[in-house]
This record gives structure tokens, sequence and C-alpha cells, in this order.
């Protein structure tokens, strides 16, 4: 089983859905149907949601497209309203036209680096949350994100588990 694959088992995701498969999710009373492909079952993810993660739109940004589909797939199932980009300037335009609260953005990225974004989105949406990921982790690159305005700061692989803490705790904060 992969990393996070069972974090969506253990909240009702089909059987072989993994990080990168499309999931789309609606709400059925107090259940959350959640369904890939042809296959869907019942599950009750209005625990994360009403419980640990108040509702937010977040960007995710990243130039691997695998990596921005893994994270909209993961912050999906947790209830959030979650749109991605491909880099620094898509970021932008799409903040400048649907807004956004949070921003999870990798740290390098051809063109805009997740750094000049960063600062850009603090001059532009200063009230929009940064949180820089990253796979090329140092104490200084994280010293200077932190300076910058980035309220967290994550490692990739990224753990499912310890996003949903940090963007829950960004939020509350």
């Amino acid at each position: 089983m992969s990393r996070g694959t069972g974090l969506l088992q253990r909240h009702g995701a089909p059987k072989g859905c993994n990080l990168a498969t499309p999931v789309s999710r609606r709400v059925v009373g107090e259940e959350v149907e959640i369904a890939s492909g042809a296959v869907s079952t019942q599950a009750g993810l209005n625990t994360i949601e009403n419980k640990i993660m108040p509702k937010a739109r977040i960007l995710v940004v990243d130039d691997e497209q695998v990596q921005r589909e893994m994270l909209r797939n993961i912050l999906t199932l947790g209830g959030y309203d979650v749109m991605t980009a491909a880099s620094g300037q898509e970021a932008l335009e799409a903040l400048a036209r649907m807004g956004g609260s949070i921003i999870l953005s990798d740290l390098k990225m051809p063109g805009m680096s997740g750094m000049e974004l960063l600062t850009e989105t603090r001059k532009r949406f200063p009230d929009t949350i940064f949180i820089m990921i990253t796979a090329h982790p140092s104490t200084e690159t994280k010293s200077e994100a932190i300076n910058k305005g980035a309220r967290a700061f994550l490692t990739k692989p990224i753990d499912a588990d310890e996003l949903f803490r940090e963007i829950t705790s960004v939020i509350n904060n």
C-alpha cells in the first residue's frame, strides 16, 4: 500500500484508489459519497470536514502534475475546495480571478520559483496563507520562507496526516 492510500481507504475511498486517482465527492445526508470511476462507496468524511478542518479554498502550485493531482485528491477528500496551478504565474492569475485562502506551493519550479511566488503573494494578496513544500529542504531555505511570510514549510514526500495538521494549524492561528 502506497503512502497515503491507507488514509484514503480509512475514509471510504474505493479499494484500488490511490493518491493519483481522480476522485470526486458529494454530500449525501450525513454521509459523503466518494466516486472513483464507476465505483462508489459511503463514508463518514464529514468527521474530517466538520471536526478537524474548517472549509477553505486551497491553491496547489507545483510544476509536477503527479504532485498537483496527488495533493488535489487528498485535499478534496478532506473537504477543501481545491484549485491547481502548474506555475507561479498561473497561480497569481488564478488568485486574481478566484481568490484563495491558502496557497500550497512547491519551492523549486521553472520560471517563477516558490520563493518568488511567496513574495508576490504577500504584496498582492496579503491575507492569503502560504505553505511552502519542497523535496530539497535546508535550514536556510526554511528560514527565508518563514521570514518572507510562509506560515509552514513541509518536506516532500508529503505525509497526508501532517498536511492536514499543518493546514488546520495555520487556519486556526
